[in-house]
């Protein structure tokens, strides 16, 4: 249970697998790829919302956003013409409401611990932790200024591996730039 005052549903898509289905191609959730967006044939390559991709640690997944289209095409391309680089994604997505913006970057579901920080404009954000306090994901609802700074600062923690720590994640008065740019010093 949680308690709330508002609900924001978001309804995903089913694939549509039936060409792939008739190419004799794995449907898991989707196109079955593996992390070279490879298919179940090595000559076939699949990307966009139709494609279920391993991960380097848990299930296949299926992203439902044009970011992630996107960065697929373009590494399904590169594949093709001979490159063996792994998609590794740092998902990401986006929607206004309004006047307020919710962005969602990582992955909020599975985390330990989620720690809230209230910005001076009233807007949200919560860093979704895992067991050692490592980001897993970065959850923002408000200002669009303050989402996508919050989001993309986090973002930047969560490429760079540093952990904050709980007390600072929740403050905002704590400068967390200020640990991103000590990491790469």
């Amino acid at each position: 249970v949680l308690p709330c005052t508002a609900v924001v549903i978001s309804v995903g898509v089913s694939p549509r697998t039936a060409l792939a289905e008739a190419a004799g191609l794995e449907i898991d959730n989707g196109i079955a790829v593996d992390r070279f967006l490879r298919t179940s044939d090595p000559f076939i390559y699949a990307a966009g919302d139709a494609c279920a991709f391993e991960q380097v640690s848990g299930p296949r997944m299926r992203l439902e956003c044009w970011k992630n289209a996107e960065d697929q095409g373009t590494l399904a391309g590169r594949n093709m013409l001979g490159s063996d680089e792994a998609y590794v994604p740092l998902p990401w997505m986006w929607s206004d409401q309004f006047d307020r913006t919710m962005q969602i970057a990582g992955q909020a579901g599975g985390s330990a611990e989620d720690v809230r920080r209230r910005c001076p404009d009233g807007t949200l954000l919560i860093y979704h932790l895992d067991k050692d306090q490592m980001i897993l994901g970065i959850s923002g609802f408000g200002s669009i200024r303050e989402v996508s700074r919050g989001v993309r600062m986090g973002q930047l923690l969560m490429e760079r591996g540093i952990r904050p720590g709980r007390k600072a994640l929740a403050d905002p008065e704590f400068d967390l730039r200020s640990l991103a740019k000590a990491a790469v010093a």
